[in-house]
């Protein structure tokens, strides 16, 4: 059997076994491999990455200023498709050679086919994962996955600690909405679910892109989609035509047969086998964001990680929104998502008027709810995800339980992913 990475870090003394279960949790959460999930929670830098990738892979491991230095007549003479099909950088050409950047420098059959397209003998080098996506975004313009916006540093550090959290008001209070509430999720399932304790997570000045070295972009303006304090009067109904003469009533038109419904979720029953079963963790997402959608007339999923909160699903009225899962929105910046961040607690009530409100509504269609209901999924002692829904007329209280509930289950479906994931890498 394979070496791993996280055993080779345990080894050496440079993690516990504590951080490499936790770092195996986050890879089931949020994906990618284990070195890069070890980086994102601060207890390894490039460099301990770097050296036992060499140490595993038996070939040098690149430098950060190796990748950030690459000529582009070497970029020119790599065509994109290997890039994209080996997950392959250049980074230098000497005479009949090429040394190349590889994630997985033991995939004889990318060598051969980099060897074969470019005419060159091809000397490998082993890179970071974290650091991969990096080039190929800088030289090939192959944009990164969402995942690595927000947690890349141009030294290769970890990412500082987060302080602990001000709990004088970080976000401005509803004064004029008493309704809204923000408790703890108390209640019992019978099981005994994994206790939180510290936030974690970072406390770097937000930016949307959160690119290192990027110039911090500001505060975007907030768009009047909130009504205006006094409701302008409905203007009058226009005259009703005068028939010029009668005429048989027309013909009614076909009925216009209506979209077809989300996936109807039949009980909560169906949910809970649906969780149970799930295979990754786009099973158990999808099947909170098809439930969400069924039950409620707007509704969204998105994960938290670190400081951003990054979309998953939304939904209108059953039908999904378009570019929802492209939606990255700062976590240090007063708004709704922050403050069930933070306090780890439901919110139920008004959303308040803040530029990162506006923001976060736009995204999900532009209108603000009357009421809106947010439930934090918790998992790893922090919260991993936030649960949305609103719609008119809905008393969201009395959903409450329910969809508190709900994200319990999903915990509890991620943490049997993460024994599965443990059973396979012992």
């Amino acid at each position: 059997m394979a070496v791993r990475i996280g055993d080779l870090l345990l080894q050496d003394g440079t993690i516990t076994p504590a951080q490499l279960e936790e770092a195996l949790k986050y890879q089931v959460i949020f994906g990618g491999k284990i070195g890069t999930n070890l980086i994102e929670m601060g207890v390894v830098n490039e460099d301990d990455i770097a050296r036992v990738l060499g140490k595993k892979f038996g070939v040098p491991a690149v430098k950060v200023q190796e990748l950030e230095n690459v000529p582009r007549s070497v970029i020119d003479r790599f065509p994109g498709d290997l890039v994209q099909k080996y997950n392959a950088v250049p980074l230098s050409i000497e005479g009949r050679r090429i040394t190349v950047a590889m994630t997985n420098p033991s995939d004889l059959a990318a060598v051969d086919a980099i060897a074969f397209t470019t005419g060159l003998v091809v000397k490998v080098a082993v890179v970071s994962e974290l650091r991969m996506a990096n080039a190929l975004e800088r030289y090939y313009d192959i944009q990164r996955d969402r995942r690595f916006i927000h947690v890349t540093r141009p030294d290769g550090l970890p990412r500082p600690k987060a302080a602990a959290p001000d709990q004088t008001g970080t976000f401005p209070p509803v004064t004029a909405s008493p309704a809204a509430v923000s408790a703890s999720a108390d209640f019992d399932l019978g099981v005994d679910i994994e206790a939180v304790d510290d936030l974690g997570g970072t406390a770097e000045p937000s930016r949307f892109q959160g690119e290192p070295g990027q110039k911090e972009k500001p505060a975007p303006a907030m768009e009047e989609i909130w009504p205006d304090e006094e409701p302008r009067p409905a203007p009058p109904p226009p005259p009703k035509p005068v028939a010029a003469s009668k005429s048989p009533p027309p013909a009614k038109p076909a009925p216009i047969a209506p979209a077809p419904p989300v996936e109807e979720i039949a009980d909560a029953e169906t949910v809970s086998e649906n969780l149970a079963e799930a295979r990754n963790r786009d099973d158990i997402l999808d099947t909170l964001a098809d439930f969400l959608a069924y039950e409620f007339p707007r509704s969204a999923v998105l994960l938290v990680r670190g400081d951003m909160a990054l979309g998953w699903r939304g939904t209108i009225d059953g039908k999904p929104l378009k570019n929802f899962d492209q939606m990255r929105l700062p976590l240090a910046e007063p708004s709704v998502l922050k403050t069930v961040a933070e306090s780890r607690a439901f919110y139920l009530g008004p959303i308040p008027r803040t530029p990162f409100n506006s923001v976060f509504l736009q995204e999900i269609g532009g209108k603000v709810p009357d009421s809106a209901l947010l439930v934090p999924l918790q998992m790893i002692g922090r919260v991993v995800g936030i649960i949305y829904a609103d719609g008119q007329g809905l008393d969201l209280g009395e959903r409450l339980f329910e969809v508190q509930k709900l994200t319990a289950k999903a915990a509890m479906a991620f943490e049997i992913l993460v024994l599965k994931n443990k059973i396979l890498s012992m």
